[in-house]
């Protein structure tokens, strides 16, 4: 299911927000407005009330009553929705009709009576003066609401059109406001939209956009840098990979094509097929790596970690090397100590690059060492290896994939240039890093790791 535009949800809770508001108002305006209409009848009432005992009060004759009725008489037609009852103090009705209204509200109600035809009527009881002429009698006056309800009602209905009229012209102005606020998300999109592989160097102008956006820019032109460096990797990578893999194929070929070409004794086939074996083995090796390479550029994580002693570990792979040292001429040691939670296994291999490393560029009769210190809140696992002094401009390539220093040290045909790039990728794996110092004859190579997992100790 397709989601709502943000331009569509800004106008609908445009409209509902002025619905709400504007309904609550025109409701507190009804409220208010029957509380006034009810006041100003409960007002009234009592009024004409006061007025009839005034005029009743002044009786003093059966003329003066006469004229009492009369003036009432004038009262009640002159307001057509008012009714009026007397009754003597036996319970007839001396004035309003044959009989008093029937009471139709509660005890603690506001008074309500029925008048003769049934309608409902606010009324207002009470006791006129004694007088000779008229010792007691019961006085009640009604109002005829009807009135006042048509009145509210069609207060009400201008009411609930004024609030939806209200509520569409919110909404519309609310839709021209989104229309007109999410114009630089437009924008945006449609530069965004313009970036290919092709253009990977375009970013986002940052300028002309609010504040608001400038964050979602700036991170959207971080993830083309990044995506650019890592084409550009990508690019190199693959670039490298062919150089690499075509070396090892075109061996192979010309030392098929060559065993082809005349018949040969045994032995020639013998030595063509294990030189093509050496150069299966080389591929082989650099397929393992490069598949080992790329899972860790997936995230892969050192998963099979438990205490290792990295001493422990560096003699296992100084004794593996042994042969390799001999036929050099030259010597290793183990210098300091360590214990950490790691892959014992994934250590091991990246310290037998760096000693393979080492074992290449030592000079005959000199010696290596790797060395296990700390290093402010790391544990540095390294090898140091005397040799000519590496140029600095090579220090931050060192450990890119394929990167021979040739102008630094002797290249080795037989190893493919990706030792240093497993260590990197090694340490990332246990979330560390890597570092490489030369200077003054002596090159240290190796990882960093994070101290939190890692227990110096003395050797």
């Amino acid at each position: 299911m397709k989601a709502p535009s943000i331009r569509r949800r800004l106008t609908w809770m445009f409209g509902v927000v002025a619905l709400v508001a504007i309904g609550a108002s025109c409701l507190g305006l009804w409220f208010e407005l029957r509380r006034e209409l009810a006041s100003r009848q409960a007002e009234e009432l009592e009024a004409k009330v006061d007025l009839i005992q005034h005029l009743a009060g002044e009786v003093r004759s059966v003329q003066d009553w006469t004229n009492v009725r009369r003036i009432v008489d004038d009262i009640v037609i002159g307001h057509g929705a008012l009714r009026v009852w007397i009754a003597d103090p036996a319970g007839e009705v001396v004035y309003g009709g044959r009989r008093m209204p029937a009471v139709v509200s509660a005890p603690a109600a506001p008074l309500r009576v029925l008048r003769e035809d049934g309608v409902p009527m606010r009324a207002l009881e009470s006791s006129l003066v004694a007088t000779a002429e008229m010792p007691g009698a019961r006085l009640v006056a009604a109002l005829d609401e009807r009135s006042g309800e048509r009145t509210l009602a069609e207060f009400r209905l201008a009411l609930i059109a004024g609030t939806l009229v209200g509520a569409l012209v919110a909404a519309f102005l609310g839709y021209m406001v989104a229309r007109q606020g999410l114009a630089p998300v437009r924008r945006l999109a449609v530069e965004a939209s313009r970036i290919d592989p092709a253009r990977l160097s375009t970013r986002l102008d940052m300028a002309p956009l609010p504040v608001e956006l400038r964050d979602l820019a700036l991170a959207f032109n971080g993830v083309l840098d990044r995506l650019q460096q890592s084409h550009a990797q990508l690019e190199a990578f693959n670039s490298d990979v062919a150089h690499e893999l075509r070396t090892p194929l075109a061996n192979l070929m010309a030392g098929t094509q060559l065993a082809l070409a005349r018949t040969r004794d045994a032995e020639a086939y013998r030595e063509t097929l294990a030189s093509n074996l050496e150069e299966l083995d080389r591929l082989r090796a650099m397929v393992n790596d490069m598949l080992f390479l790329a899972r860790a550029d997936q995230g892969e994580r050192a998963a099979r970690q438990s205490q290792v002693v990295l001493a422990l570990e560096a003699d296992k792979v100084i004794a593996y090397h042994e042969a390799a040292m001999e036929e050099a001429g030259v010597r290793g040691e183990v210098r300091g100590a360590a214990v950490i939670e790691a892959d014992a296994g994934l250590l091991r291999r990246a310290l037998s690059n760096l000693v393979g490393n080492a074992i290449r560029y030592t000079p005959r009769g000199q010696s290596f060492a790797i060395e296990i210190g700390e290093a402010g809140d790391d544990v540095e696992l390294g090898v140091v290896n005397p040799g000519g002094d590496l140029d600095p401009a090579v220090l931050p390539r060192l450990f890119a994939r394929f990167f021979r220093a040739d102008t630094a040290r002797r290249t080795d045909e037989h190893h493919h240039g990706l030792g240093l790039a497993i260590v990197k990728a090694i340490a990332v794996m246990h979330e560390g890093d890597v570092f490489v110092r030369s200077a003054r004859g002596v090159t240290r190579i190796g990882m960093r790791l994070p101290r939190a997992v890692a227990t110096i100790t003395e050797r």
